[in-house]
């Protein structure tokens, strides 16, 4: 375990040395984020849509975020399990920009369960990590990607990003 810390003190240490040898152009960024989204088949995953309380709902996607924080470059993120237990999962999730020190952290829990239709009527199941284990994982990856699209978004310029949308 102690190699593995070292590895990884020693990787994020490399990662701000390239930031501050390879600082980012901000104005090449907005073009080639720009320009990404002007291809049809990423601008059709670039926002996502949802109907709430009448209204639309629609906003930067995880495809999004993950592209701008490409051409926006100098960046990191990641997430970690903080808890667990038979019915719930908590997850943090970060991001970093390697040249501002500019961070960003969210946590969110939910609970192992999904619901399924059986003869027509939705029926809650809670899963368990023995029978269900990859139900588990994709449920964990989903509120992860939310989460590391949200710290994504808190650093990147928010006209940034809105332009790519429009």
């Amino acid at each position: 375990k102690t190699g593995d810390a070292a590895r990884a003190q020693a990787e994020i240490q490399a990662s701000y040395i390239i930031a501050i040898q390879r600082p980012r152009d901000e104005t090449a960024a907005f073009i080639a984020l720009e320009k990404t989204c002007k291809r049809h088949t990423f601008a059709e995953r670039a926002e996502y849509l949802f109907p709430k309380g009448g209204k639309d709902i629609r906003g930067a996607s995880i495809h999004l975020a993950r592209e701008a924080m490409r051409v926006w470059g100098n960046m990191r993120t990641g997430f970690r399990v903080v808890s667990d237990d038979d019915e719930r999962r908590t997850l943090e999730a970060y991001a970093v920009d390697l040249e501002t020190n500019a961070y960003s952290a969210r946590q969110t829990t939910f609970k192992k369960e999904v619901y399924r239709k059986s003869a027509g009527e939705k029926q809650k199941v809670l899963l368990n990590e023995f029978e269900h284990d990859r139900e588990i994982r994709e449920l964990t990856n989903r509120n992860a990607s939310l989460l590391i699209r949200n710290c994504i978004l808190d650093i990147i310029p928010e006209d940034i990003v809105d332009n790519a949308r429009t």
